[in-house]
């Protein structure tokens, strides 16, 4: 799990990550699943939506999809059993990758 947050009144900036776990063998494969101005952000549709006070049942269900996680696939670089991960997280935002062997 990766985060990049800060207190509010604080700078804050897009930030690399990058992440290595020894012992991978050749069948791993990562996802990614964000939170962050562009993944799953009912909020920020809701204001693109003019912020109704009080939604349709169809807004409603575009803010209830517009807050799911989607699973992406996550590219990473596998030498010699050590599997290598790097990520771009950008401010206030949060992302899991989860790693099958």
């Amino acid at each position: 799990m990766f985060t990049n947050f800060a207190f509010p009144r604080l700078p804050i900036r897009t930030e690399s990550t990058s992440l290595t776990l020894h012992g991978a063998g050749s069948g791993a494969a990562a996802e990614l699943r964000r939170i962050d101005l562009e993944h799953a952000n009912a909020k920020r549709r809701w204001q693109q939506m003019g912020e109704p006070e009080y939604p349709s049942p169809a807004e409603v269900a575009e803010l209830h999809e517009a807050s799911r996680l989607r699973n992406e696939i996550q590219p990473f670089v596998l030498t010699g059993g050590a599997l290598r991960v790097e990520t771009i997280m950008p401010p206030q935002s949060v992302a899991a990758i989860e790693f099958t062997f």
